[in-house]
């Protein structure tokens, strides 16, 4: 049976509770007691899961100033961090650079993809998945949750991303949805590409090591209990 691995999602990390001007961002202190909780709960046996991963959506150079160095601290492995990276961000201002993301795979942390632009590659309408309109024209896409991508933009995003990676970082072996959505035509187009061995969702479930990854979003419109409580809940799918 495979072990079974809580996956849990950070995006941006701030110094100052005041910089917490949305839900995706966390002050350091928040993050590190929610990881420290969660590892008293999994080392007491009181969870469902024995393995921890951390990622961090989007490149943010924060996870190299601000908490990089805390890894050892918290009782983490290097390789159970991951990265998505979005490869037209790497080097703009707030971002990791290049030479950062080379610095971090040496250091064993993963590196996985985020997508070109961070355009969802399917979106919703009043609560319905939209199919993905077949064809379309190979090209980039803006970021966005909203705009519809043709297969053809699907593709993009997929292969581009993993090939700039991989030509400037080194092998990637898994893609992880901007929004965390997808539809039957994604997976298809992703089973069909052959170059990843993982999608990586944003689904409320803990992981099996089936290649469509479940993954926890960390955000701060919650209390640190509960976010543990939530987690502690968690099943698989």
């Amino acid at each position: 049976m495979n072990e079974v691995t809580l996956n849990i999602v950070f995006h941006k990390l701030v110094l100052n509770e005041k910089e917490c001007i949305t839900e995706f961002i966390l002050n350091i202190d928040k993050a590190t007691e929610i990881i420290t909780r969660i590892q008293e709960r999994k080392y007491a046996g009181q969870t469902k899961f024995s393995k921890l991963k951390i990622y961090f959506d989007d490149g943010d150079n924060s996870f190299m100033n601000i908490f990089f160095n805390n890894i050892k601290e918290l009782s983490l492995e290097n390789k159970d961090i991951k990265l998505a990276i979005v490869t037209d961000q790497v080097g703009h201002k707030g971002h990791l650079s290049l030479k950062q993301l080379k610095y971090l795979k040496e250091k064993n942390i993963n590196i996985t993809s985020h997508g070109v632009s961070h355009a969802a590659l399917a979106i919703y309408n009043n609560g319905e998945i939209l199919d993905t309109p077949k064809g379309g024209v190979y090209r980039n896409m803006t970021r966005g949750r909203l705009n519809q991508l043709s297969e053809e933009e699907v593709w993009y995003q997929l292969f581009e991303s993993r090939d700039w990676l991989e030509k400037h970082v080194g092998s990637i072996d898994e893609f992880v949805l901007p929004y965390g959505t997808y539809n039957e035509s994604t997976v298809r187009i992703f089973n069909r590409l052959s170059k990843y061995n993982f999608l990586s969702t944003c689904d409320n479930y803990l992981d099996s090591g089936k290649n469509l990854r479940p993954r926890y979003l960390i955000t701060n419109s919650k209390s640190c209990a509960e976010i543990i409580d939530e987690i502690c809940l968690l099943d698989l799918n």
